[in-house]
Parts: structure tokens; sequence; C-alpha cells
């Protein structure tokens, strides 16, 4: 495999770690309050990888595979699936039993997709495009994921949302138009656990200026 599909797979790697603790952090959560915040940090950072991968990745996979539309439709399948089981976690986050064989369902669909696209789809793709393309397509996806909104950028403080409000409003947000690659992208920021803590305001004045709040 060559060094650029090496780029693209540490991308999404660095990625899936991301999510990974995420959806550690929500299958200890207890507390509703605290299970409602972390569902919402989630649910951004799934939709907004679910984006990336149907605006770059997946069209490059119809471009180049053989069977390519049958593979990005399967992919694209597998996302919509995991937007239907936030929606279920948001409905039933006070249900100790139900909430807990969700989280698990979700936190298994995603490994599976991810294991899957790191395996099989990216080998694959490295094998019919060309360096070039997949240096583009790593940049591409980088820059875009680097520009994922925080929770406070999609929240109205006045209505929690509901999750496929929240999925909806981080689609509305992802821009369409790929941006260069900015470098070493830092850890992005997450929702406070103590929101009195912090002015929801000011509290992100940049994305990546590393205010977090504890």
């Amino acid at each position: 495999m060559t060094k650029n599909a090496h780029d693209l797979i540490d991308i999404l790697t660095h990625d899936q770690r991301e999510l990974e603790d995420l959806l550690g952090e929500l299958t200890a959560a207890r507390d509703l309050g605290e299970r409602r915040r972390i569902l919402d940090d989630v649910t951004i950072e799934l939709v907004w990888h679910a984006v990336v991968e149907e605006t770059h990745l997946y069209p490059a996979v119809r471009r180049h595979l053989p069977d390519g539309d049958r593979v990005a439709d399967k992919y694209a399948s597998d996302n919509a699936q995991v937007e239907r089981l936030l929606e279920e976690l948001r409905r039933s986050a006070a249900a100790d039993r139900v909430f807990a064989s969700l989280t698990r369902r979700l936190m298994d669909e995603v490994h599976e997709h991810m294991r899957e696209e790191q395996h099989a789809l990216l080998p694959r793709l490295a094998e019919h495009a060309s360096p070039e393309d997949l240096r583009r397509l790593g940049e591409r996806v980088e820059s875009a994921i680097n520009r994922a909104p925080s929770r406070s950028d999609l929240t109205a403080p006045a209505r929690p949302p509901e999750a496929g409000d929240l999925a909806h409003r981080v689609r509305e947000r992802f821009p369409h138009e790929p941006e260069s690659a900015r470098g070493p992208r830092p850890r992005r920021p997450r929702t406070p656990k103590s929101p009195d803590a912090c002015d929801q305001d000011s509290m992100w004045p940049d994305l990546w200026a590393g205010h977090r709040c504890t």
C-alpha cells in the first residue's frame, strides 16, 4: 500500500479513536443530564464523520472501484443506520437497560463500519487510485474533519435538540467546498461538564483554540 494510502488510514484512525473515547464515556454515564450531554457530542462527531466520508471518500470509491457504486451505497447505508440508532438513544436516555443495549449496538455498528473501511475499503482504493488522487483525498478528508463544529455552535440554549434535529444541524454546517489541509489537528473541543462554569457565548472563541472547560 502506498504512503498516501497509509496517511488516509491514519487520518480516519485518529478520528475513530476519538469516537471510541466518546462512546466509552457514553457507556459509563449514569446521570441523565450527563448522558444527554455526551450523546450530543457523540451525535456531532459521528454525523460529521459520516458527512466527511459521503462528501469526499465515497465519491472517490465510486470513481475508482469497479463495483464502486455498490460499495459506496453499502457504507452510506451503514451511516444512515447509525443515525437511526442515535435517535433511538435520545428517546431512551432515561431508561437504563434500553439505553445500555442501544449503546452496545451503536458501538458494534461503528466498530464494524470502521474496521471494514480500514481493512477492506481503503486498501482496495489504494490499489485503484493514483498516489496523487490519494494525497488530495487525504488532504480534503483531514481538512473537513478539522472543521467539525462544537455543541455550542449547534444547540439553542432554550431548547435541547432532538438527535435527528441535531444531526440535521450538523449536516447543514458542513462546508462542501474543500479547503487545503491545516496541518496537525488538536483534540476537538467537547461540551463542558458544568455549563454554569463557563460562559456559553465566549467558551469557544475559536474551534481549535484549546479552550476546554473541565
